[in-house]
């Protein structure tokens, strides 16, 4: 993940709602730590895997910890 779309995925992570107080606590070898404060009505889980312009591969979730492989949607040609 390139620190663009870092940043492109904090903010779309920021705009779901029910997220509130989105940091990055590391970003390491491609792997991104985030903390957040969620309190929507939607599992946070299932909005993750809808996220706009990423492609969830994988989700688990266990306790206060929600792991999972995020990639970019192919941007279509014009």
């Amino acid at each position: 993940m390139s620190f663009s779309t870092l940043i492109a995925f904090q903010r779309a992570l920021a705009s779901l709602p029910g997220v509130e107080d989105v940091r990055t606590k590391s970003f390491l070898n491609g792997t991104l730590v985030l903390t957040l404060r969620y309190r929507g009505i939607r599992p946070l889980t299932e909005s993750l895997v809808t996220l706009p312009g990423f492609r969830s591969e994988r989700v688990s979730a266990e306790g206060n910890r929600i792991e999972f492989v995020v990639a970019t949607e192919p941007v279509s040609p014009r």
